[in-house]
């Protein structure tokens, strides 16, 4: 599975939204896991650990 990234904060923030903690904690460490895609975005500071604990803690 190829990722495109667009170097946007509104890219960066559809991501998130599209996070789901309980499909990616069960299965981030296997090759077809639910990856999050955020790494890009976190390296290059578009977003910060803190920002992104803070949207996983809204009840979806």
């Amino acid at each position: 599975m190829t990722m495109r990234y667009e170097g946007s904060l509104a890219a960066a923030q559809a991501r998130i939204e599209a996070v789901r903690s309980a499909a990616y904690a069960g299965s981030r460490d296997f090759l077809n896991g639910a990856v999050s895609g955020l790494s890009p975005y976190i390296t290059h500071g578009l977003r910060t650990a803190s920002e992104l604990l803070a949207a996983q803690q809204v009840p979806r």
